[in-house]
């Protein structure tokens, strides 16, 4: 997955990441507790960066009870999946986010 010594993702393992990240979308996007899926990276014990694919969830989540909240798989393929609680501040957006837009269900403000 690494290649070379600067720990770079290789464009046929992102490309497979997409692939996971598009499942995800078709099949979680819909859902009013999400608000974002994306992709990331997460340095592990041995300081090897892997790719992770991110569920952002908003406080619909965190307000159902437990035993009624939607669930998500670990993995999607050979990617973990992390789940991120909390909203995203659509108007406080780093400029430097880099996103599809299919992937927001509202659009970014770069205000």
């Amino acid at each position: 997955m690494n290649k070379g010594n600067r720990g770079c993702i290789e464009r046929a393992h992102l490309r497979k990441a997409k692939r996971s990240q598009q499942k995800l979308l078709d099949k979680f996007l819909e859902y009013p507790e999400v608000s974002l899926i994306d992709i990331g990276q997460k340095t592990d014990k041995k300081g090897q960066k892997q790719i992770v694919l991110r569920i952002h969830l908003n406080e619909i989540w965190d307000n159902t009870p437990e035993k009624k909240r939607l669930t998500f798989p670990g993995k999607v393929d050979e990617f973990p999946i992390e789940l991120v609680r909390g909203a995203i501040n659509n108007e406080k957006a780093p400029k430097t986010l880099c996103l599809s837009i299919y992937q927001l269900k509202e659009p970014l403000s770069h205000e």
